[in-house]
């Protein structure tokens, strides 16, 4: 009883977001218990604004997504995210909100995770970048890109001819 009686509570105050309650205490749980994951201990803040977007998104989208998860709770994002969009969020349009709580959504979740966003896209470019150069187009790019190359060939060999000469 005691189970189903704190299921239907947080169902009744957050709605089908009480489905992230279970994931995000197990992240926590074994942040405690591993060092891949003792980064998440530090990252309550977090873990409470994906709640609290997910929450008011469901709650946003309520009557479209039909959603009938207790009889007590009647809103998809429970009583907080009714209360979020009635009081706040409710000011900005549905078209608003959405914005609002997929960015907080996707802000927080890169900080739950330890994404490092910068690095990844700083890598992918270069990777681009690479890809361009090494697989030219016919024509006058494809001579424009072998004569780049063999410049950069001539530049090595004179570097490493220099290290032969100091070093030798």
């Amino acid at each position: 009883p005691i189970g189903a009686y704190t299921a239907s509570g947080l169902f009744f105050i957050s709605g089908a977001a009480a489905y992230l309650v279970p994931a995000l205490l197990l992240g926590f749980g074994l942040g405690g218990f591993f060092e891949l994951l003792a980064y998440l201990q530090r990252r309550a803040l977090w873990a409470v604004l994906l709640l609290a977007a997910c929450m008011g998104m469901l709650d946003l989208y309520s009557d479209t997504l039909k959603l009938t998860i207790n009889q007590d709770s009647g809103r998809a994002g429970g009583l907080i995210g009714m209360a979020m969009n009635q009081w706040v969020f409710g000011h900005f349009g549905q078209v608003g909100a959405t914005i609002v709580f997929a960015t907080i959504y996707l802000i927080s979740l890169l900080y739950l995770t330890n994404f490092q966003l910068g690095p990844w896209f700083r890598d992918w470019w270069e990777r681009r970048k690479a890809a361009l150069r090494a697989e030219p187009a016919e024509g006058p790019a494809l001579e424009e890109a072998l004569e780049r190359r063999a410049t950069d060939l001539q530049k090595q060999s004179k570097k490493l001819q220099e290290q032969i000469e100091t070093s030798g």
